[in-house]
Parts: C-alpha cells; sequence; structure tokens
C-alpha cells in the first residue's frame, strides 16, 4: 500500500490492562524519572490511560514523550487532542503529520 505498513491489531491485549500497585508507584515516584513514554495505540485502552493520567498526575515535573502511533481503528481524535496536550516531546512521521492536519484541520 504505497510503501506504507499495515498492521493487524487485536483486542483486547495484554498491553490493554496494566496495574501497577501502591507499592509499584510509590518506588516510580521514589526514581523521580526523568520521562513518562506513552503511544496512542495502548491510551484507547480505559485501565491504560487512567493509569497514566494518574502516573502524570503524580509525577507532575516528569518530561512526557508521546510517540503518536497512529494506527486505523486505533485512536480518535479527542484521544490524539488530549495526548498532544500532555506531551512534552512528540514522535511523529510525515504520514502522522498528514493525519494530523486532517484530523485538526479548520472547517469554516
Amino acid at each position: 500500500m504505497d510503501g506504507l505498513p499495515s498492521y493487524d491489531i487485536r483486542r483486547p491485549a495484554a498491553y490493554d490492562f496494566p496495574s501497577l500497585t501502591s507499592t509499584q508507584i510509590n518506588h516510580i515516584i521514589s526514581l523521580k524519572p526523568d520521562w513518562i513514554y506513552f503511544g496512542t495505540v495502548q491510551q484507547m485502552s480505559v485501565v491504560a490511560r487512567e493509569l497514566t493520567c494518574n502516573l502524570v498526575e503524580l509525577l507532575p515535573k516528569t518530561r512526557r514523550f508521546y510517540d503518536m502511533n497512529l494506527r486505523s481503528g486505533h485512536y480518535t481524535k479527542d484521544l490524539v487532542k488530549e495526548l498532544l496536550m500532555s506531551s512534552s516531546i512528540l514522535k511523529l512521521n510525515g504520514e502522522k503529520v498528514r493525519i494530523c492536519c486532517e484530523l485538526f484541520k479548520k472547517t469554516d
């Protein structure tokens, strides 16, 4: 397909249900990480999104790296906007720029 990769993402998947105990979360906080990394596909999961939001809230000074891995059927405009707004750094390619321009184009 025009040299672009395609993906067969099957859900539910293990990454849709991450969990951390209070002890694990406290340990992460104690490490004072420099970065929190997240991507769109996993953030479609309510469980994953809640955990990521919790970590971001608990670590407000930690920078956030957003890998805009947009995969057909595995993102929404609202989610992408939310993730963009909460990110410090964005990783994307030309195809993702095109998709974002389409998603967020101004309509008169």
